[in-house]
């Protein structure tokens, strides 16, 4: 009986050890077609991304940011069976699209941007971006709105899908956020995505993120969670906000897959064009004139000044009558020979004179048409210089607005604040002032009440 036990033992142990070779064997074969970004330690449950591959470098993050992009290194603790349920989901829309009948509009911020660049999203017929780099609620509510209205009422299609990620740049709007969701879900079919986790950069946390999405997710609107994505199977930021190529397409297939799990069916094989070309051409239109309105305005540089080649009089390149004279004049000096000598070293000088004349006057002309063509090119740097820095202007002078709007609110907040405060004040003590009276009242009805009986007890007494 002993023997059976060990023997029973011994097998349990043996299909143990055989199921993690096999394991550890799949995940190296799956490693080996495709770097995914990240290596799992051995003997852990850790996800180290490793950055991302050169061919994905080429991201619009100097575009976005104006600064070069840095790698951060993430790690993640996950559940191995989560991770691997989410690689299947993330595998299984990869080539697929949201299908033909709807029209999809997602609105975010420097991320979807990115991603539009990256999966090309805006360039698919039934697939409109609504996004500008560094933004947030103010501009949600005053301009994106306008923007999907715009495109909803093209009646292009006739059902239309908003997927928002808004929220990186001010997640202390979270209120507004709510409130606007709730207001706006009437009229437009709302999915919500989840704002997607950082690395190292500046006072944002993951915290944070949870916390608002937390918020998000009680809202009753559908929701995608895309955070959970990342965080179960890893990432990798440029500079700590925004992610390389793999996690960018990681993020729009968590959100395809979001959909099909949302609304089974909901995907399909892409079937190329939706739209006849004279919708395409309305379409195209209406995205470009987004696209340029949202366009991200660079910092204006200081345009370099370049400082036009000039030949001096009396340099060595310019060997003209005076020059010559004067070597002529020294030779004769050092060398008081023969007349003959002398002619012949002049010939010889205005010959060389003439000829270094005709090169220097080619060489001018030449200096003429590149001081031209920098003349030209100066020109063009100045316009867009000039185009530059009124986009700046405008920028700033929206930015001031907004400023200039947030004090005005939190000036009448704070005056019906105070407003408040003081009647409050007065009701209590209006109400101290009654309370005296009351009782004032009573003792006053108690004194005649005692004089009464003492005018009573006197009587008696008589």
């Amino acid at each position: 009986m002993k023997k059976k036990r060990i023997i029973i033992i011994t097998i349990i142990i043996a299909i143990a050890m055989a199921a993690g070779v096999s394991a550890a064997f799949l995940a190296l074969k799956r490693s080996r077609g495709k770097d995914p970004g990240y290596t799992v330690k051995e003997n852990s449950d850790v996800i180290v991304v490793d950055g991302e591959d050169e061919e994905d470098a080429v991201l619009p993050e100097d575009e976005i940011t104006g600064t070069e992009a840095v790698e951060n290194f993430i790690s993640v603790s996950v559940n191995e069976e989560e991770r691997k349920s989410i690689s299947e989901s993330l595998e299984a829309v990869e080539g697929l699209c949201p299908g033909p009948d709807t029209g999809y509009i997602f609105v975010g911020d420097s991320r979807f941007v990115n991603m539009n660049t990256v999966c090309e999203i805006s360039k698919k017929d039934n697939l409109f971006m609504v996004a500008k780099v560094g933004e947030g609620y103010s501009w949600f509510n005053a301009t994106a709105l306008g923007q999907i209205k715009r495109i909803v009422s093209s009646g292009l299609f006739n059902k239309w899908k908003l997927i928002i990620c808004l929220g990186i740049n001010d997640l202390g709007n979270l209120d507004k956020y709510l409130n606007k969701y709730g207001e706006i879900k009437e009229d437009y079919d709302i999915t919500l995505v989840s704002v997607n986790p950082v690395g190292n950069y500046g006072n944002l946390s993951n915290a944070q993120i949870e916390q608002f999405n937390a918020a998000l997710k009680d809202l009753s609107l559908p929701y995608i969670d895309t955070y959970n994505v990342l965080m179960s199977t890893g990432y990798s930021t440029t500079d700590g906000l925004h992610y390389n190529g793999d996690t960018t397409r990681k993020i729009y297939n968590g959100i395809l897959a979001g959909l099909e799990d949302l609304n089974p069916g909901t995907l399909t094989s892409d079937q190329g064009d939706i739209l006849d070309s004279a919708s395409q051409g309305k379409k195209k239109s209406i995205q470009n004139d987004i696209l340029a309105q949202n366009k991200y305005v660079k910092p204006v540089k200081e345009p370099e000044t370049v400082m036009p080649e000039v030949t001096l009089p009396g340099t060595i390149e310019n060997t003209g009558t005076e020059n010559g004279e004067n070597v002529n004049l020294e030779q004769e000096y050092e060398n008081p020979g023969s007349e003959q000598d002398s002619e012949q070293g002049a010939e010889n000088g205005d010959n060389n004179d003439i000829t270094e004349t005709e090169e220097q006057n080619n060489g001018e002309e030449g200096g003429e048409e590149e001081k031209k063509e920098e003349e030209n090119g100066e020109e063009e740097n100045s316009e867009e210089d000039k185009k530059e820095e009124e986009n700046k202007e405008e920028v700033n002078e929206e930015e001031q607005r907004e400023k200039e709007r947030r004090e005005e609110e939190e000036r009448r907040e704070e005056e019906e604040r105070r407003e408040e405060e003081e009647r409050e004040e007065e009701e209590r003590e209006e109400e101290e002032r009654k309370r005296k009276e009351e009782e004032e009242r009573r003792e006053e009805e108690e004194r005649k009440e005692r004089e009464r009986r003492e005018e009573e007890e006197k009587r008696e007494e008589e």
